[in-house]
């Protein structure tokens, strides 16, 4: 495409809706290079480096370290890898668990109320022991052998009967005095038919799952307060951070490779700064102090890329980082949903700074054009009237 000098004031300023599209086209561009080029390069490299190699090894055996400990708590189940399953999955098979052992003490409540059988999911799952009860074993075992709970006058299962399920009176039998604290057969029953599908009500699913939630957190800050698990996760931190370093500069080396391909050097040296964003929506580049095209001096285009890389990319690719490596099931949920929520927020409040003037100047300038002194055009209307 060649535009003749005298016809440049035909041109007119872009639409957002171009600007907007050919952005999204470069954007999408970048990210898949992005990552097939750490994927497919600077990763593979990185993984082949003796000091990654080594605290990638000692994160892993310290997280699995970190699994055993919290298995033999009784506050999660390792599947047949040695990977721990979801809080949901947890959840459920503490439902069936207890479901199956009221069914198991007291059959015939449960077929006089026309249910012959449990029907269980999971084969794997059953209360033979006080050991299976979750947060039986927790306050009344583990936490005991531990040191973990002042107890004061009460035994380890006094305490669990009358600190932990005090409140929860609809839900446990707490008037059996010796073993496992099952369910009241009433509550068992109505549960297993909202989970079964066959009661549209989920009043005691959600009043269970607030037991569950609340008591699973009390236990995990209690198992995180043990020396033990202290030690083993403090190592796993350490090379857990210096591992997620490693991939946090292999995404930024793998941005700038995708971002020099994709936007720094076809701009510098197209004849009308074309992108392939800009190329699909016929949008070429001048500068503002004159009709005659001329390229961006490179300082400029050095700030187009430190505002783009640093203020747009960083915070995503922090994100990135610290999410690639698998974690202990024990660090925080919320906290890393809240990272990565501050993260995705300062991106953005970044993005509105860069384009918001885009927004409201008839000329559909952003800031990065006008610290670069440039200034975008539509040629698809001038192309439209010469090929009449």
């Amino acid at each position: 495409m060649k535009i003749a000098p005298e016809n440049y004031p035909l041109l007119d300023y872009p639409s957002n809706f171009r600007r907007l599209g050919a952005g999204i086209i470069d954007f999408i561009i970048l990210s898949l290079l992005t990552f097939g080029v750490f994927l497919g390069c600077t990763y593979q490299i990185i993984k082949v480096i003796p000091d990654f190699v080594s605290q990638d090894q000692i994160r892993e055996s310290e997280m699995r370290e970190l699994y055993q400990i919290s298995e033999e708590a009784g506050l999660l189940t390792l599947n047949e890898d040695g990977l721990t399953y979801s809080q949901n999955q947890l959840f459920e098979f503490y439902v069936y668990k207890h479901i199956e052992y009221a069914y198991h003490l007291d059959p015939d409540f449960f077929i006089d109320s026309g249910v012959s059988t449990i029907n269980n999911p999971y084969d794997f799952i059953t209360i033979n022991s006080p050991s299976d009860d979750d947060f039986y074993q927790f306050y009344v075992n583990y936490a005991s052998m531990h040191q973990l709970i002042d107890y004061g006058d009460l035994s380890p299962r006094e305490y669990y009967v009358n600190n932990i399920l005090k409140d929860y009176g609809e839900i446990f039998r707490v008037s059996v005095n010796e073993g496992i604290v099952p369910f009241n057969n009433a509550f068992a029953l109505s549960l297993y038919r909202e989970i079964n599908g066959s009661s549209d009500s989920t009043e005691y699913i959600e009043k269970l799952s607030d037991f569950y939630s609340i008591t699973f957190t009390k236990a995990e800050e209690l198992l995180r307060s043990d020396p033990i698990y202290q030690t083993h996760y403090q190592i796993y931190e350490t090379n857990y951070l210096g591992s997620m370093q490693y991939l946090a500069f292999g995404i930024l080396i793998s941005y700038l490779i995708a971002y020099l391909a994709v936007h720094f050097l076809p701009t510098l040296l197209t004849k009308y700064g074309f992108t392939l964003g800009r190329f699909a929506f016929k949008l070429v580049m001048f500068k503002d102090d004159g009709p005659a095209k001329k390229l961006p001096k490179l300082g400029h285009l050095g700030i187009s890329f430190i505002l783009q890389y640093f203020a747009l990319a960083l915070p995503f690719i922090i994100a990135f980082g610290t999410n690639f490596l698998s974690a202990p099931f024990f660090i925080s949920v919320n906290i890393r949903a809240f990272n990565n929520l501050l993260l995705c927020l300062i991106s953005a409040i970044a993005f509105i700074i860069m384009y918001f003037s885009a927004f409201i100047r008839r000329d559909s300038r952003s800031l990065n054009d006008l610290i670069c002194k440039i200034e975008i055009k539509n040629a698809k209307y001038y192309l439209e009237k010469n090929s009449k």
